[in-house]
């Protein structure tokens, strides 16, 4: 919502950008689920993929300087999210026996929940340092989950 401000989009609009993350989410999480039904892909790379575009797409939104720029972002960031969402899932349970599945499966998200989890809060006790802008935060936040995967 900050950067929203910054570089004059409402607070209105800013808000609307969350119906076109969780659309683009939704949309992304059917189509790599049926994606990674097909043994000649790997789902691997399909999360890799998805996680680059993610980064580098966080990157480039610092450069952002209109609603349709910060729409174009959204959309390709919550699509990359849902991907990440439905392969992450998928690699923990292929990778292990169907025994362990329970197991991989709640050490996986607690793992993720704390790299997650754990952005926010860390660029929030930036915003005190006047030197740290918003575009600041952004980049810290998604470089610490970049560098996790």
């Amino acid at each position: 919502m900050r950067f929203c401000e910054d570089i004059g989009i409402t607070a209105d609009a800013a808000s609307r950008l969350f119906v076109y993350y969780g659309l683009a989410s939704c949309v992304a999480r059917l189509i790599s689920g049926r994606l990674c039904d097909f043994r000649k892909v790997n789902t691997f790379y399909v999360y890799q993929v998805a996680e680059l575009v993610l980064g580098t797409s966080i990157l480039v939104v610092t450069m952002a300087t209109s609603y349709a720029h910060m729409i174009v972002f959204i959309v390709i960031y919550g699509f990359c999210d849902g991907v990440f969402a439905t392969t992450i899932n998928v690699l923990v349970i292929t990778c292990v026996s169907q025994s362990q599945v329970p197991f991989a499966i709640d050490w996986e998200l607690q793992i993720t929940s704390i790299v997650v989890a754990g952005g926010p809060p860390a660029a929030g006790m930036s915003i005190y340092d006047e030197s740290f802008q918003s575009v600041d935060n952004i980049c810290f936040t998604k470089n610490v989950r970049i560098i996790y995967y």
